[in-house]
């Protein structure tokens, strides 16, 4: 799908779910997404995650370690409830076993930690049908308005950006 076809409503309507235990990763990759134009909400455990509403189109960004529900048997309740979202898998602790088992169930990626945010947005823009030219505009938006020139250098100010926006 080219950025000319893709409707910008439907880009309105997608909802960003991410459950991380960590509240740094969940704050920080929230603050990211939504400067790129994303609605996200983010949860702290599994099982916040499944008493929320699902109504709403868009994609799950998942953690594979947490403490109760894992992020595996997270990706196994979803399929027997028949929750049909995109997931987008983040670790810490990569394994192949985990890597594999997850996309055999489905999932559309599978990222390490600290998570690449081009590549995490390019996952998220193939998923929901927007073009990765789409999502480098966005950036390079941001860029221009924080006057930096690399995604390392956003993620080193996010801890001063979230104090200013009060978060």
């Amino acid at each position: 799908m080219t950025e000319s076809e893709f409707d910008p409503a439907e880009r309105d309507s997608a909802l960003i779910r991410l459950v991380d235990d960590e509240p740094d990763v969940r704050a920080a990759l929230s603050l990211m997404l939504e400067i790129e134009g994303w609605r996200c909400v983010s949860y702290a455990s599994a099982r916040e995650f499944l008493v929320e509403n699902m109504d709403s189109p868009g994609c799950l960004v998942l953690d594979v370690r947490m403490p109760g529900m894992s992020g595996l048997e997270l990706q196994q309740a979803m399929e027997e409830r028949g929750i049909e979202l995109p997931v987008i898998f983040l670790t810490g602790h990569g394994d192949l076993d985990t890597a594999i088992q997850s996309l055999k169930r489905g999932a559309v990626d599978f990222l390490l930690k600290p998570v690449d945010d081009e590549k995490l947005l390019a996952a998220i823009a193939s998923e929901l049908g927007i073009s990765e030219r789409t999502v480098q505009g966005h950036r390079a938006k941001i860029y221009r308005k924080f006057g930096i020139h690399s995604g390392r250098v956003l993620e080193a100010m996010l801890p001063d950006i979230m104090r200013l926006i009060g978060r």
